[in-house]
C-alpha cells in the first residue's frame, strides 16, 4: 500500500495522518525515527515519478578516478547523450570531476533507475575494456536527491558549475572545460543532450542580456555557502532561497512516498 508523510519543518507541529494500522506515526519525533529507519535500510527506496528532477552524484570505487583522460570524459558524455535520447531525459547542468560526477536531471517519464543502469553500467563496460580492467568502477549505488524546481534548481545549477572553483582546481568556472558552464554562458557550443533553456529563462528574454546575467549570477555565487547546508534528509531537498547567506534553516516541505 502507498501512503505519504508531509512535514512543514518550519512549524514543528504534530500532524494527523491517514495511515495503515497498526503503524503509529503522529509526532515529529515519530517521523524522525521513521526517516532514520529508512536511511538505515540496506537499499532505501528510489522515488520516481514523471517530471521528477534530481541531483545525481556517483563516485569512483574507493574514490578512485573514473576518468583517466579526455577520451574517457568524451566517452562518458556520449553515453549521457545515448541515455537522454533513449529515456527522454533533460540535463540542466553537469560537472565531471576526476573521481565523481554531478548531473541535474529531469525525467519526463518515471525511469531514473533504468537510465542510470545504462549510464553507469555501459560506461563501466567501456572504461574497463579500454583500460583492460575488471570489476566495479563506481562505489555502490548512485545518489539521487529529488529537487523542487523553484527556486532551488537554479541555485543548485550554479553550485554544480562552481564545484571546481570551490575545490581550488581553477579560479573561474569558465576555466573548467568539463561542466555545463561554458555552453550555458554562450562560450562554447552546446551539446545536443544539454538543455540550458530553462535556466537561462530566469535571466530575461533578450539573448544578448541573458548570457551576461547568467555569468554574473554564477560569479556572485563563489562566496556563498553550499546549498546543502539546510538539507534535512538525503531523499528530498527544498533548498534555501537567496537568504542562504544567513546560514539559517529555511522553510521546506518534504513529501515522502514509501511502498510498504
Amino acid at each position: 500500500m502507498n501512503w505519504s508523510v508531509i512535514i512543514p519543518t518550519s512549524y514543528r507541529l504534530v500532524i494527523p495522518l491517514v495511515k495503515p494500522e497498526p503503524l503509529e506515526i503522529r509526532t515529529v519525533f515519530d517521523i524522525s525515527c521513521f526517516l532514520y529507519m529508512l536511511q538505515s535500510m540496506i537499499r532505501p527506496p528510489r522515488i520516481e515519478f514523471a517530471g521528477a528532477q534530481y541531483h545525481i552524484t556517483s563516485r569512483g570505487n574507493r574514490c578512485d578516478d573514473i576518468y583517466v583522460d579526455r577520451a574517457d570524459r568524451g566517452q562518458f558524455q556520449a553515453i549521457v547523450a545515448e541515455s537522454c535520447e533513449r529515456y527522454h531525459w533533460t540535463i540542466h547542468a553537469y560537472y565531471l570531476m576526476d573521481n565523481h560526477y554531478h548531473l541535474l536531471v529531469e525525467t519526463p517519464d518515471a525511469n531514473l533507475s533504468m537510465g542510470m543502469r545504462q549510464l553507469n553500467g555501459l560506461y563501466t563496460q567501456r572504461f574497463n575494456h579500454r583500460h583492460k580492467r575488471a570489476g566495479h568502477l563506481f562505489q555502490g549505488r548512485f545518489k539521487a536527491i529529488i529537487l523542487q524546481r523553484e527556486p532551488y534548481l537554479l541555485e543548485l545549477a550554479r553550485h554544480i558549475v562552481l564545484n571546481p572553483v570551490s575545490a581550488r582546481m581553477v579560479r573561474r568556472a569558465k576555466d573548467w572545460p568539463w561542466s555545463s558552464y561554458r555552453a550555458t554562458a554562450g562560450q562554447a557550443n552546446c551539446p545536443t543532450w544539454l538543455s540550458p533553456k530553462w535556466l537561462l529563462s530566469a535571466f530575461g528574454r533578450r539573448k544578448s542580456n541573458i548570457m551576461k546575467r547568467y555569468r554574473t549570477y554564477v560569479s556572485e555565487g563563489k562566496d556563498w555557502p553550499s546549498p546543502w547546508g539546510a538539507l534535512w534528509t538525503t531523499l528530498f531537498a527544498g533548498l534555501p532561497d537567496h537568504s542562504v547567506r544567513s546560514g539559517k534553516r529555511h522553510d521546506l516541505t518534504l513529501s515522502l512516498l514509501v511502498n510498504l
